[in-house]
């Protein structure tokens, strides 16, 4: 799976505390829901290795295992995403959506 990459700016956001809930929210939610496999839509930001900054990435796709001592979300395609880049987290597909 190739990311999509999302024209948002070039340096990392802070989220509110609202936003910090919100995604804690989901991930917990995520967690009891990882052994039907979820497909999930992620944005997260990735720092660039040269300069100052980076890019906003989205991905989709089904999550394999959340490692909470690494805290790490790791998707089907061995995609490693760590928690504290993510800036927004979706659980597509949901039935009570």
């Amino acid at each position: 799976m190739l990311p999509d990459y999302v024209n948002r700016g070039g340096s990392r956001e802070k989220p509110d505390a609202q936003e910090t809930e919100e995604l804690d929210r989901r991930l917990t939610d995520l967690a009891a829901r990882l052994p039907e496999r979820p497909e999930v839509t992620v944005e997260y930001f990735i720092p660039d290795e040269r300069k100052t900054g980076g890019a906003y990435v989205t991905v989709t796709g089904r999550v394999r295992h959340v490692s909470v001592p690494e805290k790490i979300l790791v998707m089907e395609d061995g995609c490693a995403i760590p928690m504290d880049d993510i800036a927004a987290l979706e659980i597509t597909g949901r039935e009570d959506s």
